[in-house]
């Protein structure tokens, strides 16, 4: 891993970790998230105006997985905006992010894909998942199933859900999007930025449509924009 990837997985882990903290805080539901989502995505807007060329590249199947990792997106904002509003986010968050992980790995089993999968990457999901079980309790001793038998642990499977779907479109979208590319711009980061871009775009398109037809979140987008 080179110094610059290392760099930015820790900044996005503050960045992350900082927005989570921030939904859960002021106003946990699904039009934040839009509004949130929505203006992360305007931060890529130089990307498109300097590389918005390479949009011809993208083919109408990447366009359809860009839709549907869009969704994807959409259904994680929601469960866990939901799980926050319902219960704790030391117990949702967890749940959301290891929950994911173990489902990308099956889902990878299932589609017979598990050569491609190291024996150190079971082992850290494995640890991932027992830290997000025991992360709640102050002590092994405390951990208690009624802990999760609630209704925010029901949203927080289906931010799982989310995280899962987004995760295997947007490889397998990006690996065919890296096909089609020039050869010389592969070497840039700027295709994958302008990915980034569309797919929050399209996020934010689900979400405003779930918002539209929802009056609670239409009013909860009224109060968030204040």
């Amino acid at each position: 891993m080179t110094p610059t990837a290392l760099i930015l997985i820790v900044l996005s882990t503050f960045a992350h970790t900082g927005w989570n903290f921030i939904g859960k805080k002021q106003n946990p539901a699904p039009a934040f998230m839009l509004l949130a989502n929505t203006l992360g995505t305007l931060c890529l807007v130089p990307v498109l105006f300097k590389y918005g060329y390479l949009t011809a590249e993208f083919t109408p199947t990447i366009w359809f997985w860009l839709f549907v990792t869009g969704l994807f997106q959409a259904i994680y904002y929601t469960g866990v905006a939901e799980a926050y509003r319902h219960g704790d986010m030391s117990i949702a968050y967890p749940l959301v992010r290891s929950g994911g992980a173990v489902l990308v790995l099956l889902l990878n089993l299932v589609l017979g894909k598990a050569g491609q999968i190291s024996v150190l990457c079971i082992i850290g999901i494995v640890l991932v998942t027992v830290g997000g079980l025991i992360l709640p309790v102050k002590s092994i001793k405390e951990w208690n199933l009624k802990k999760f038998l609630q209704i925010s642990t029901v949203f927080a499977m289906v931010g799982a859900i989310g995280v899962c779907g987004y995760s295997v479109v947007d490889s397998h979208a990006l690996s065919l999007l890296k096909s089609t590319i020039d050869a010389g711009v592969q070497k840039g980061p700027w295709w994958t930025l302008l990915y980034g871009f569309y797919e929050g775009l399209t996020s934010s398109i689900w979400l405003a449509i779930y918002v539209a037809f929802n009056r609670g979140e239409r009013e909860n987008l009224k109060e968030s924009a204040k």
